[in-house]
């Protein structure tokens, strides 16, 4: 169990040193690139397989 200890301390130093939200702003970014800047390039990708999104 202390194991598991240091490594949760190991992780909060990291996480501290590279700000979380911008870490996962840019892990977001690589699955969905551009997706917030392009809500109709979704919708059109969406409907290209059939789905539809609803008002």
């Amino acid at each position: 169990m202390k194991l598991l200890g240091q490594a949760r301390d190991e992780t909060k130093r990291v996480n501290k040193k590279t700000d979380n939200s911008s870490r996962l702003r840019r892990i977001r970014h690589a699955v969905f690139p551009k997706i917030e800047a392009h809500p109709k390039r979704v919708i059109d990708k969406l409907s290209e397989y059939g789905l539809t999104t609803t008002d």
